[in-house]
């Protein structure tokens, strides 16, 4: 892996940005599954913490490396690493759109952390395989999701979604057409691009485990299978009215839609789970950790999937 210059005793001592936190816990969380770790960053000597061996850049051998993980940005050890290498994604900025395009070119696998980061980064980009990294899901809710399958005109194919476990949700695939949703059986055929929005819904009394969707495109007498691994949650979405919850903080307006089946609408629905699991959340330790409610949204693109990250932490 490279970071900029951290360590595990930097993040527990004096604090760490998000990206190089996010470095320590993974390569910790490796190392107690006794998997060798070794974190290039920007460090004057070689030091070990918790099973993970923190070493200066010119020191790193990647070629060596089973995997090589490559973290928000271009390194200049990248270039030597094995044949397995991840980009991982991890700020939805994109200060510099050609060392962004380089690594997205070097990984043979790239995930980002949540859709939205995903999806800001395509807008920038192109990463048409880019993946979610095992993204979170709350019960009692849907989870939404969009398939895009990318066949040159005239190609057929037909789309499944296979699960384990299974039955762990209810999937329903719709064809989108603008704004517009058209609920689809599976498989759902077709010829030449198109994309889909695949609804997850979770039962309240799911289990709370890792699961695995996989949409699977069967074309060309062959199979491209794209496996998700999401992590079914505690956090519980209350029952009742969506439109109904009396949130302390409220990021929707309770306004009718012309078409209740579409993209806009769906995009709305989930916004109001997440009000409505704000509405157990104690709101002095909410805006401790945020922002007060009636306080101006932060320009930082990210500020709303901090709060969703609370939420689907909820208990």
């Amino acid at each position: 892996m490279q970071s900029a210059g951290t360590s595990g005793a930097k993040h527990r001592e004096t604090g760490v940005g998000g990206t190089e936190a996010l470095v320590v816990v993974l390569a910790e969380t490796l190392a107690t599954f006794g998997v060798p770790v070794t974190v290039a960053t920007r460090l004057d000597s070689e030091r070990c913490d918790r099973g993970v061996r923190y070493q200066p850049i010119g020191l790193t051998r990647p070629r060596d490396a089973a995997v090589s993980v490559l973290v928000k940005q271009w390194s200049s050890a990248a270039p030597d690493a094995g044949p397995v290498r991840v980009f991982l994604a991890t700020d939805v900025h994109v200060p510099d759109p050609e060392a962004l395009s380089r690594c997205v070119r070097w990984a043979t696998t790239s995930v980002a952390l949540s859709p939205f980061m995903r999806d800001s980064l395509a807008a920038v980009v192109s990463a048409p395989d880019m993946g979610v990294l095992s993204p979170a899901i709350a019960r009692n809710a849907f989870s939404s999701f969009q398939v895009v399958v990318d066949v040159p005109r005239g190609t057929a194919y037909q789309l499944y979604v296979a699960q384990n476990p299974e039955n762990a949700v209810e999937v329903t695939l719709y064809r989108e057409n603008g704004d517009k949703l058209e609920r689809v059986p599976q498989p759902a055929s077709g010829t030449g691009t198109q994309v889909f929005w695949m609804d997850l819904w979770t039962a309240r009394d799911a289990a709370v485990q890792r699961i695995k969707v996989e949409p699977q495109l069967r074309v060309n007498n062959d199979w491209v299978i794209y496996p998700i691994e999401a992590r079914v949650m505690s956090a519980t979405v209350p029952d009742g009215d969506l439109t109904g919850f009396a949130t302390f903080c409220k990021w929707t307006q309770d306004r009718p839609l012309a078409n209740p089946v579409s993209v806009s609408s769906f995009h709305l629905r989930n916004v109001q789970q997440d009000d409505a699991m704000a509405s157990i959340a104690p709101r002095e330790e909410f805006e401790k950790l945020f922002f007060p409610c009636d306080a101006s949204k932060s320009p930082d693109p990210e500020w709303y999937l901090r709060i969703r990250d609370y939420l689907l932490r909820l208990r």
